[in-house]
């Protein structure tokens, strides 16, 4: 015989309040509902093209949708003051911009849907209208999205491509520099080992060709570097003493070109700049000079309360006409002369990367760099 069951004991009130609040933990739609709030701000709901910045793009995104929302709000209340597509314009584009075309599509949905329900609200016309004011909006900032994201995704893909290169360009000549190594320490070492004339000339040919590649090789690694910022720390420099040092150097390079210093009114003080970044760009400078000068290669420097200027001057050709800015570009040469075209893109990338300008103007490259200057040393 089994033993009777205990009778149940009545469940107190406060007992089953306990219970219903320990069910709500088990409720999916609350954790949807948080997921779902992450993925919106965290900009992952947007879709892959807001990538680079997500979590500010999410958040920027959200806000412009509460924006197109109270312009709802608005035109219920004013009626149609606000009920215009100028309004819904600038959010949509705004989003557009940041998050792409998805993103751009949603808000002009919303935008669609908040104007007419505002018209639907405040007006007692037909509700026909109000539908067809919502599509027409709704058209014309679909228009409006699809033009913005296209030109936005060529932007993108310009820049993914450009980068890309950038990035090939510095790992192609990082990789080649131990081979070229290589190559000149092989022919360095049959020229010690003794070798016939012919053998002799081929191999200085050789070395020759390798140091030639070494060089392009130095330009295209500084290229990569002047392309990720990299130009060195700001220090208190005498630019005078910094053009007299790059002199001598030209000097020792080409001794049939006479080589002079100017200095133009007061000499100027110590000024913050990148010494070594500048001292590139003077000697990439020096170098197309010697190379176009009949007989002398002048550089003059000077100071303003603004700027730093040092203009390097030869007596040669000069630039044809329409080169000023043409001979900046990379792998661009106008003289014919073979050069690798990389130089003078170089140097202008250092002096801007400091807040410079390096311009060719009045036969003369100019460089003006800020004049900032180092903060006083306290007295003891």
């Amino acid at each position: 015989m089994s033993k009777a069951s205990k009778p149940s004991k009545p469940s107190k009130p406060w007992l089953r309040s306990l219970r219903w609040l320990r069910s709500l933990r088990s409720l999916r739609w609350l954790r949807w509902l948080w997921r779902g709030v992450n993925r919106l701000l965290s900009g992952s709901w947007w879709g892959s093209d807001a990538a680079p910045t997500r979590q500010s793009t999410g958040a920027a995104l959200v806000v412009l949708s509460g924006v197109v929302a109270l312009l709802g709000v608005a035109d219920h209340v004013t009626g149609p003051v606000l009920s215009m597509a100028a309004f819904y314009l600038i959010p949509t584009a705004i989003g557009t911009f940041l998050g792409g075309r998805r993103p751009g599509m949603l808000l002009a949905l919303e935008s669609g849907l908040t104007t007419t329900v505002a018209a639907f609200f405040s007006d007692k016309d037909d509700p026909v209208v109000f539908v067809l004011n919502g599509v027409l909006l709704l058209m014309i900032l679909s228009v409006l999205v699809a033009l913005i994201a296209a030109a936005r995704e060529k932007a993108v893909a310009a820049g993914d491509s450009a980068r890309q290169r950038k990035e090939f360009l510095s790992y192609a000549a990082h990789q080649l520099r131990t081979p070229l190594a290589g190559i000149r320490a092989s022919t360095d070492a049959l020229l010690v080992n003794g070798a016939t004339s012919q053998q002799e000339r081929l191999l200085v040919n050789l070395s020759r060709e390798a140091d030639r590649a070494g060089r392009l090789l130095s330009s295209l690694l500084q290229m990569a570097r002047v392309d990720q910022g990299e130009v060195g720390t700001l220090q208190a420099t005498d630019v005078v003493d910094l053009c007299r040092t790059e002199l001598d150097r030209a000097k020792v390079g080409n001794q049939a070109v006479k080589t002079s210093l100017v200095v133009r009114g007061p000499r100027p003080q110590l000024v913050l700049l990148a010494s070594e970044a500048t001292k590139n760009a003077l000697a990439n400078l020096l170098d197309n000079a010697r190379r176009h000068a009949l007989a002398e290669v002048t550089v003059e420097v000077g100071a303003t309360p603004a700027m730093i200027e040092i203009a390097v001057a030869d007596d040669g050709p000069g630039l044809p006409d329409g080169g000023n800015e043409r001979v900046f570009e990379r792998f661009v040469s106008l003289d014919g002369k073979g050069g690798s075209g990389l130089g003078l893109p170089i140097a202008r990338g250092l002096i801007e990367a400091q807040g410079g300008r390096l311009t060719y103007e009045d036969r003369r490259f100019m460089i003006r760099i800020p004049n900032r200057r180092p903060a006083p040393v306290p007295t003891p």
